[in-house]
């Protein structure tokens, strides 16, 4: 389950309960930002692809996030999610 916004939507089609996130992929800063706020801190930045916790990012307060998002992203382009299944 290599794309983990694939893994979530089989998980809620098959019924199972996901913790409260994005409900997708979020497409900028403003974006995670507003999911921050929504659920509440902490939070986990996760880049939909890598592996080993490759581009994971905790966020315990609002200030930390718009910077966590950008470096989890960097992180994770290291990794090649072109080999990925979509």
């Amino acid at each position: 389950m290599g794309l983990k916004h694939k893994a979530r939507e089989l998980a809620r089609e098959a019924g199972l309960r996901v913790v409260p996130g994005s409900g997708g992929i979020v497409e900028g800063e403003d974006e995670a930002m507003g999911v921050a706020t929504r659920i509440g801190h902490p939070v986990t930045l996760k880049a939909t692809a890598g592996g080993g916790g490759v581009g994971m990012a905790m966020c315990w307060r609002e200030d930390v996030v718009r910077r966590r998002f950008t470096e989890a992203g960097e992180r994770a382009k290291v990794y090649k999610p072109s080999t990925l299944p979509t």
